[in-house]
């Protein structure tokens, strides 16, 4: 399994690759705390109209994250 975090603001696309399963979960957790440190609202994960990728972000325990 692949872990990467694909990021877009403002016309820049990041994108970040944890090596762990525990280390992906952190960063999501990070990118939520800081965009709430800093007054933006984090809408949360879209997994899209994918069951099967909100599955495995269920499976990972981020679930309170999707929207």
């Amino acid at each position: 399994m692949r872990l990467m975090i694909v990021s877009y603001c403002e016309g820049d696309v990041t994108i970040q690759t944890a090596d762990t399963p525990q280390e992906f979960i952190n960063e999501i957790r990070n990118i939520k705390a800081w965009n709430e440190k800093h007054g933006w609202r984090f809408i949360g994960i879209d997994p899209g109209f994918s069951e099967a990728l909100a599955a495995k972000f269920c499976n990972l325990g981020l679930d309170d994250l999707l929207h």
